[in-house]
């Protein structure tokens, strides 16, 4: 059985890897690593005025809360960024293992910029 292949010549897309033909899969692979990349370069913003469990597709988080509140880390194998700014006048407590601990606090102002190494550990950057 013969194989689909993708023949592009347009530099202005990913899909043109130097004029070469490349099989479908390869095509679908590459579309979702510039997928990953897109994410990662233009963040998607949340604000979070209450407890909150961080989902895996979490970037960018703003916590605006004047009382305390409690944010859990997500099951990751590796690979997350998370950046999380507290505006708010209460104090943040991150939950997960970060840098060997329980847990990490944000003060007013101040922000935690993590990532997901290994099996639910986190180091911060």
């Amino acid at each position: 059985m013969r194989s689909t292949q993708i023949i592009s010549t347009n530099t202005a897309y990913p899909s043109a890897v130097n004029n070469k033909v490349i099989e479908a899969k390869e095509y679908n692979d590459l579309q979702y690593d510039v997928q990953e990349l897109y994410n990662q370069l233009f963040d998607s913003i949340s604000t979070i005025t209450h407890d909150y469990k961080i989902q895996p597709t979490d970037t960018l988080l703003i916590c605006n809360k004047s009382t305390p509140m409690s944010l859990i880390l997500p099951v990751s194998s590796g690979g997350q960024i998370l950046r999380i700014k507290n505006i708010g006048k209460g104090l943040v407590t991150v939950y997960g293992d970060i840098d060997g601990e329980s847990y990490q606090e944000i003060y007013q102002w101040s922000c935690l910029y993590i990532q997901c190494y290994q099996y639910n550990k986190w180091i911060i950057l």
